[in-house]
């Protein structure tokens, strides 16, 4: 089956299940089209549509004719179980009848006991409403005092039930009319499943279907008229020769007298115009032997006309929301209102009213505003919650491959798809879909990042390493662990409390840690260079020789720079030193500057003195380490 939405290109309807088997048959519903609200700054915006709905027969046995309704996504490619069992007939009409002038509003009949139909059982039908484009359906909840002890449970077993489509001689306005928003008449009982029509009663509902009351005892055939502020039934079994009317929705009814040549006639079809604005019928029926049309006129009932004033509750018309189940009035990811009559208003609306849809509000989406992805279906829970979505078994998520497009990645679908109708925003997001690199980029990827992420590593601490190396030449990473140790051993001393006191231990674990290993990497790159320091540049030589590691490496001179230090020198004292204190170390007192200006020229002298000639890449010694390093006898001529 292929799917078009210009009629010069198409794409391949996808169904779950076996893509090569085909259905005995399929039946395109009608679809929803997106409808126009007004926002609160007057602006006019249209919402998108619902895709597609399509009945997919399952079952053709005589008697026992059934199969699933599919509702696809925006383009009407993609379809997903939406619900089992739906009830049609010989001929293919399917019980199923979307609520005018509501979206996202429809009504289906469905088999309750379709195994055991098969074997020639009646097929049992059950009424169900979906409020929200057929993500959940419902069983129809009935008010007041029914035969039953619950009204509609889980199980449908005490629930009202309405005659559909299937039964019906006038296919136009089953339960609803575009121009009476909110208004939903049918005809049923409340019980486990439908009976005959002979034994049902005629329902109203003013909310879209939500809750319903029973306001005619017997099965009537009815109409609306005027925007919903007229309500016309008459009897569908018997003869009649009165037609019942309201003028407050059902609350109250009033008799009209059919003419002499309509005395007794048994109805066939009660209508009126398309939209159902009008205050004028046409009865069509059998009397005597003869068929009789009868014109029926509610011009004169109520002769006021309607006030209407939008900035203003206190006139003739009030605000309707539709609302979910639970009162939720956010449905499909926004709070529309629409302008009725007061059902207690005296006078009539007129066939030039239109009413007004409202934007009052935009929802933050929810899990109510998901359906499950093509390939997947809803969990059942025994308390009636909303389950999760999850694959079918041998089915796959919908993904793209890698020969599609020109990215590097394919994409694997979330197990939830937004319902095309809702508008929601922000909140919460299921319909993320994931994406994968191809395989062949994926190797690809891995081998570049491999290299280009070390390499950029290397840089940057290098980098790092040299700003920290020109500012403190001689600083070491020991020193800054032997500068904070007693500041943490006085901090644990002074016992805090609250966050601190928490904090303590991960801050002093963390930073010994990173001295310990800061200090290992960096004895280790020390002794690696000293060893192939005779092999490297004399810059890197004279930086080995000035920064000795710990582990008794030798010097190029092959002397031990451990003797040259000193074996009871600590390596921190290792560090430049000011004039005055590297005179102090020496001569035991900070105010022999003059001597020790002397000795430092001495010793200067004496290596210039002394220098080789095969030795003219030696490197003057730092004066300061040296006195500081030295150790000096008493026997040693300063």
């Amino acid at each position: 089956m292929h799917v078009s939405s210009d009629g010069h290109t198409s794409s391949v309807a996808q169904f779950p299940g076996d893509a090569h088997t085909m259905d005995p048959a399929y039946t395109v519903l009608e679809p929803a089209a997106g409808f126009e609200y007004t926002d609160s700054n007057g602006h006019t915006h249209t919402t998108p549509g619902s895709g597609l709905m399509m009945h997919v027969t399952k079952s053709i046995s005589p008697g026992s004719e059934w199969g699933t309704l599919y509702t696809s996504n925006s383009n009407g490619t993609y379809y997903r179980q939406s619900l089992e069992y739906v009830n049609r007939d010989e001929s293919g009409l399917v019980d199923f009848e979307r609520i005018r002038g509501l979206e996202g509003i429809a009504l289906a009949n469905v088999v309750s006991n379709a195994q055991s139909a098969h074997n020639g059982t009646p097929k049992r039908l059950q009424s169900m409403v979906t409020l929200d484009g057929g993500a959940r359906w419902h069983y129809l909840r009935v008010d007041g005092a029914t035969p039953c002890s619950q009204t509609a449970p889980q199980s449908g077993s005490c629930a009202l039930h309405l005659h559909g489509y299937t039964e019906v001689s006038d296919p136009e306005n089953i339960y609803s009319a575009k121009g009476a928003i909110g208004l939903v008449m049918g005809v049923g009982n409340v019980g486990p499943h439908l009976t005959h029509i002979g034994q049902a009663s005629t329902y109203l509902s003013t909310n879209g279907g939500v809750s319903w009351t029973q306001v005619r005892k017997g099965p009537m055939w009815h109409e609306f008229g005027d925007h919903g502020a007229l309500l016309i039934v008459a009897d569908r079994i018997h003869p009649v020769s009165v037609v019942e009317y309201s003028l407050d929705r059902g609350s109250s009814w009033l008799t009209l007298q059919l003419p002499s040549e309509a005395q007794h006639v048994r109805v066939d079809v009660l209508t009126t115009s398309p939209d159902s604005t009008s205050r004028k019928f046409v009865l069509f029926g059998q009397a005597n032997g003869r068929n009789v049309i009868v014109g029926l006129d509610f011009s004169g009932a109520q002769p006021r006309a309607c006030v209407f004033n939008a900035d203003s509750t206190e006139g003739d018309f009030e605000l309707f929301s539709p609302q979910t189940m639970d009162a939720n009035q956010c449905l499909l990811g926004r709070q529309v209102e629409y302008y009725r009559r007061k059902p207690r208003a005296m006078c009539s609306v007129g066939e030039e009213f239109r009413s007004v849809r409202q934007l009052a509000h935009i929802c933050e989406c929810t899990k109510y505003d998901y359906e499950c992805n093509h390939n997947f279906v809803r969990e059942t829970l025994s308390d009636g919650s909303l389950g999760k979505c999850v694959l079918i078994e041998g089915m796959s998520a919908p993904r793209t491959n890698c020969t599609q497009g020109t990215k590097d990645y394919f994409i694997i679908e979330a197990a939830y798809r937004k319902i095309p109708q809702s508008i929601c925003r922000n909140g919460l997001v299921l319909d993320r879909p994931t994406e994968v690199w191809c395989p062949g980029k994926a190797r690809s990827v891995a081998i570049f990042w491999s290299i280009v992420l070390p390499v950029v590593f290397l840089t940057l601490a290098y980098v790092a390493y040299k700003r920290w190396r020109d500012q403190y030449p001689y600083l070491r990473l020991e020193d800054i662990g032997t500068a904070v140790r007693p500041a943490l051993r006085n901090l644990h001393a002074q016992r805090p409390t609250g966050l601190i006191q928490q904090l303590q231990p991960i801050f002093t674990t963390a930073l010994s840690t990173f001295s310990a290993v800061a200090g290992a990497a960096r004895e280790s790159t020390l002794w690696a260079v000293d060893k192939a320091a005779p092999y490297l540049p004399h810059a890197i030589q004279r930086w080995s020789y000035e920064h000795p590691p710990r582990w008794g490496a030798q010097s190029l001179d092959g002397r031990s720079r451990h003797t040259i230090r000193g074996s009871n020198l600590s390596r921190f004292t290792y560090h430049p030193l000011s004039t005055n204190e590297a005179a102090g170390r020496v001569f035991g007192s900070h105010e022999l500057q003059d001597e020790y200006d002397e000795v430092e020229a001495g010793f200067n002298h004496f290596l210039d003195d002394e220098r080789d000639e095969t030795e003219q890449d030696a490197r003057v010694v730092d004066r300061q380490v040296l006195f500081a390093n030295a150790e000096f006898s008493d026997e040693e001529d300063v």
